[in-house]
């Protein structure tokens, strides 16, 4: 019988192992070992190690299911994130009705919820030692946009707007019938009504009655023929104001009612030509955002 030596692992004293042994108590601590054989070599593990290694390991394989639990947890939330979003743009590509809005409203309280449920996985995933994995989109989950388009088209209320907004023809489009009136009466509030709902639907904050936005709207284009207007509107009305006392006094000139002097008619081709300007440089794709 071949006998080896291995140290205690639980006090390290020195203990003489026979080759039929495997289990044995330390004869310095009683400790009880167990005896691990590699080859010629030779090593003891105490029970309490042994049942610190099982609870050890057993602690992992719970907490790895724990981690697959929430996982799991998390890809169905963002699935069903995924369905409610895609109900949502649907019903905005669509024409809107009462019943319609009833049921965004729900979806979208719908959607706030599956986005909370997704965040506080991620955070329980990340306590439990998980790593979270970004979804299709490669980001965190967010609502769809607030901007809902009605079935009113932007190209006809903003053509509206652009040729009739003075006596309030975008608005009868849009379902403003009574501000349509008023801003027929009032020629456009005098014109500021009308570049004001001029600069709203180019820039597409403009709502119709239902409260939707312009369809199909074309931002690029919008904001910049709306801001060259306004630009020809405010500097071509600063010189009607200011020519007529200008030309009095430096050349004693009194232009006859209704008809335009020298600085008007400069003026207005300025006017006009920093119009061009304005709509030119804002059409550059990059300038607008």
């Amino acid at each position: 019988m071949e006998i080896k030596q291995a140290a205690c692992a639980s006090c390290g004293a020195p203990i003489n192992i026979p080759d039929n042994i495997n289990h044995l108590n330390c004869q310095y601590c009683g400790a009880g070992l167990t005896v691990k054989r590699e080859g010629e070599d030779v090593a003891t593990e105490s029970a309490a190690q042994i049942r610190r290694s099982i609870e050890e390991a057993k602690a992992e394989t719970d907490s790895s299911i724990r981690r697959l639990e929430i996982q799991q947890q998390l890809n169905t939330a963002r699935l069903q994130l995924s369905d409610v979003q895609s109900e949502i743009r649907a019903i905005q590509r669509l024409g809107h009705h009462p019943q319609a809005n009833m049921q965004l409203e729900e979806l979208r309280g719908r959607e706030h919820e599956l986005i909370q449920t997704i965040q506080e996985l991620e955070t329980k995933l990340v306590a439990e030692g998980g790593e979270v994995v970004s979804d299709q989109t490669g980001g965190r989950p967010a609502p769809v946009s607030d901007e809902v388009y009605g079935a009113r088209d932007w190209t006809v209320g903003f053509v509206l707007c652009l040729l009739f907004g003075i006596w309030g023809g975008h608005r009868y489009y849009t379902g403003h019938i009574i501000t349509g009136i008023i801003m027929f009466l009032t020629f456009g509030g005098f014109g500021v009504w009308w570049l004001f709902d001029l600069f709203r639907i180019g820039t597409n904050k403009f709502k119709d009655t239902d409260g939707f936005l312009l369809s199909n709207p074309q931002l690029r284009f919008g904001r910049s023929c709306a801001s060259s207007v306004i630009v020809f509107a405010a500097i071509s009305m600063s010189c009607l104001f200011c020519s007529g006392p200008i030309q009095a006094q430096l050349f004693n000139i009194k232009p006859d009612e209704g008809q335009l002097g020298v600085l008007d008619t400069v003026g207005i081709v300025v006017a006009f030509l920093v119009g061009l300007v304005v709509f030119g440089v804002l059409m550059v794709p990059g300038m607008v955002e």
